[in-house]
Order: C-alpha cells, then structure tokens, then sequence
C-alpha cells in the first residue's frame, strides 16, 4: 500500500515538471518556429542631448493573434526620469512571407540626466498568444540589451537649469497698474504659466518668488498639466503668486531668464520674464502747507475779530475737554472700542470681506499692545503674526484668513474660526492707566 502511494506521488511529481517544461518550452517553440518575434528600438537615431527625451519602441509580432494585452516590466534607469508608460498597446497588422502578422507596440521614454553611455538592460515581455494547436500559451520573453550615448553640448555645460525642446513659451499675467500709487495693504496677483513640447509638467523650471522687505508673498501650489496632440507630449506648469503690501516705498522685481535647448536648431535659446516696478504710498494723510499771514494784511478790526476766536475756541476747547476724559474714561471702562472693533470684525467675516477684516483684526490687537506695538499701519501682518505667534492654532487660522483676503483662491473663513482668534486679546484697564485718566481730570477742574 505504501509502495503504491510512493508510485502515486513521484507520477504527480513528474506530471507537474512535464507541465510546467511544456508551458516555457511552448513560448520558446513559437520563437524558435519563426511565430513570434520580439524587437526593441529608439525611434529618433539622432544624436541625444543631456534632457533630451529618448523613446523605446517594444514590438511583439506573431503569425496568429494576441489572447490579451502584451505586459511589459519595469525599466529602471539610475540618473533618469521614466514616464509612467502607457497602459494601451499601438495594435497593427503587417504582411511577412505572404502571411499576416499581428503587432503590438509599447512605447518606454525616459530623459538621461547626465552625459555618458546609458546601458538599457533586458526588459521582461509577458504575452499570450492564441496558437493553431495548443490553444492559448502565455509566457515571459526578453528585449536584447541596449547601449545608449548621451552627449553634452559645450554651450550646455555650465548651464544647470534648462529643458531640450523644440518649443518652449511663458506667459506672464498680473493686474499690477504702473500708473497708481498703491497703498499699505493693497495687494497684486501673478500667474506664470511654462508650456513646452515633449517635456512632462514636472520638469520644466521652478520659480523662486524674490524676498523683498516690505512684501508678503504667497504662493498656490503649482498646476502642472500633460496632454498630448497627435502623439507630442506637452507640459505645462502654472503658478500663481499674490504680493501684499505692508511697507511704503518704491519697489522693484528683477527680470528672470530661462534657457532651453531647442532641439530643432540645436542651438541654446532663452525666454524672459520681465521686470516688475510699482509704488507704495505712505496711509498717513499729508497736511495742508500753512499759509504764511502777515498782520500787515490785516487792519485793526479785523486783527480784533481774530483775537475774539481765538479766545472763544480756547474756552470751548477747555469745556469739551472734561467732557472728553470722562468719555474716554467711561469707553475704557466699559471697553467700547474693543466691541465696536468686535462687531466690525464679525460683520467683515459674514459678508466675506477678508482683507478688511485682516486690518480690523489688527487694529483691534492694538489694544492689548499699545506699548509694544507702533501705532502705524506699515507693518500690521507683520504685527499680527507676532501677536499670534505663541499660538500655533491662531496661526494657522491668521494665514488662513490672510491667503482668503489675498490669495486669488475663493476660500471661506468661518465665524467660528473668527471668533477664537478674537480670545487672543482680552482688553484690560490698568488701575495705572485709570488713576492717570483720574488725576488729569481733577488737574482740569482747579
């Protein structure tokens, strides 16, 4: 009995290498028998420059048909960048000895990132082939190794940013008007957008935003977009900058130079953004030139007359000034400002008018920093992130409302939110600050 299962399993044994033999010796019979053929080239043979897009072309023929699609593995190449390969196969039909083949084509691009021989290693192709037969046989094939030569021209040599196309464009747009006089807390947008062929989105130039004092710059993550039209890969890469201002001045943006080797001419060509200049007022209002009066220009009467206001308008001055510290002293006490500003604040959020709600907040963080803080408005987001900085929530929620005032994304604040930034600043009257209000008053009043 024992001898009898020993036999059974060494027979299984010996059907499953019989199997698993005929299976791999199947796919090698097609190939051997001239029924399946398998070819890798790249299709542009001209000389490669460093950047330069090299395409792999994969073909699998046979004399019969394709049960499925053809899988072809992983190309992994050191110092490149492979583009994820396309999930469709280019089908096609050809006529070889009479017969009528059919192909599928898989394209492999990668762009080399150095000068040198790049060495194309075997490539493993996964097909399953309907034979005459053995009906369906599916196995694993491999592409003949391949050596590549990636040149560098000596006009590329000290440059390190730039593309190799044969078209490459940049369009600049912003509202920026030269011809007004920008105020503290005005604010412009930038959008620069890169297109180029046979370049993905991803590889075409990274803007730097300058840093500039007195400026806040923000920056929307960049939209990178590839399409193709007739076969040609186009990149595009848009970004999108908002300038805030927060200083007065003059102000300037140097132009940038991109450059790129174009393909066609082999030659290196360049594009420009160009220069920026704008000016920033100052929010402080310019008094009147007093008028230069001589009491020549003046006869008795009138200098009488003259002498009657002046008095009359210091003796209004005096009564309205008890009246004044008592108001002043009674808003502290019952911390008018604070809720008139609270209010102001709040309305500004609900009607979405955040870059005023921006200034509101900051004139309502005064109250709580009157000795620390300057009181102009030439600094106030500068002033704001320093009164929020022990608080990494408030933070958060002060850049929040800050890129929906002035980033050209639509975002919503919410009154919540609004709300907890305000328990930063709990308006409190000093007992030294009310005993000085106290001490004027009685001084007026002897």
């Amino acid at each position: 009995m024992i001898r009898q299962l020993s036999y059974c399993i060494y027979a299984l044994f010996t059907v499953l290498s019989l199997s698993v033999t005929v299976y791999a010796a199947e796919i090698d019979d097609l190939v051997n028998q001239q029924q399946l053929t398998v070819k890798i080239s790249r299709l542009n043979q001209s000389d490669v420059v460093v950047k330069q897009p090299v395409t792999l072309a994969i073909e699998v023929a046979t004399d019969r048909w394709f049960a499925k699609g053809t899988q072809i593995g992983q190309l992994d190449l050191e110092q490149s960048v492979v583009l994820p390969m396309s999930e469709l196969a280019i089908n096609g039909t050809e006529r070889r000895n009479g017969k009528t083949w059919a192909t599928q084509v898989r394209e492999i691009t990668f762009y080399p990132l150095k000068h040198g021989t790049y060495a194309i290693p075997a490539i493993s192709i996964t097909v399953s082939i309907n034979t005459e037969n053995q009906g369906i046989v599916t196995g694993t094939l491999y592409t003949k190794a391949l050596e590549i030569d990636v040149g560098l021209p000596a006009e590329l040599a000290n440059l390190k940013n730039y593309i190799v196309t044969p078209k490459f464009t940049v369009d600049v747009e912003n509202d920026l008007d030269n011809d007004i006089e920008y105020k503290i807390g005005d604010a412009f947008t930038q959008t620069i957008t890169f297109k180029a062929d046979n370049v993905p989105g991803m590889m075409l130039p990274v803007l730097d935003p300058p840093s500039i004092s007195g400026l806040s710059i923000y920056r929307k993550p960049a939209q990178l977009l590839d399409t193709s039209t007739r076969g040609v890969l186009k990149g595009v890469r848009k970004e999108t900058f908002s300038y805030i201002f927060e200083q007065a001045g003059n102000y300037h943006v140097d132009s940038q130079t991109y450059y790129w080797w174009n393909s066609q001419s082999n030659t290196v060509d360049s594009i420009h953004i160009p220069s920026l200049n704008w000016i920033v007022g100052s929010e402080v209002a310019q008094l009147n030139q007093p008028h230069d009066f001589s009491l020549t220009s003046f006869d008795q009467s009138h200098l009488i007359y003259l002498i009657y206001v002046v008095v009359f308008v210091y003796l209004i001055n005096k009564i309205r000034n008890h009246v004044t510290l008592i108001k002043r002293l009674w808003n502290k006490l019952t911390k008018k400002q604070s809720r008139i500003l609270t209010q102001r604040f709040l309305q500004h959020i609900k009607q979405h008018e955040y870059q005023q709600a921006s200034f509101t907040l900051f004139k309502f963080s005064q109250l709580t920093n009157q000795k620390n803080t300057p009181n102009n408005d030439d600094h106030y987001v500068t002033s704001l992130r320093k009164h929020y900085q022990d608080s990494v929530q408030q933070t958060k929620l002060l850049d929040k409302l800050l890129s929906a005032g002035y980033g050209k994304e639509k975002l919503i604040f919410i009154v919540e939110d609004a709300k907890h930034l305000l328990t930063k600043t709990n308006i409190q009257l000093s007992h030294t600050n009310t005993s000085e209000v106290k001490n004027r008053i009685k001084l007026n009043l002897q």
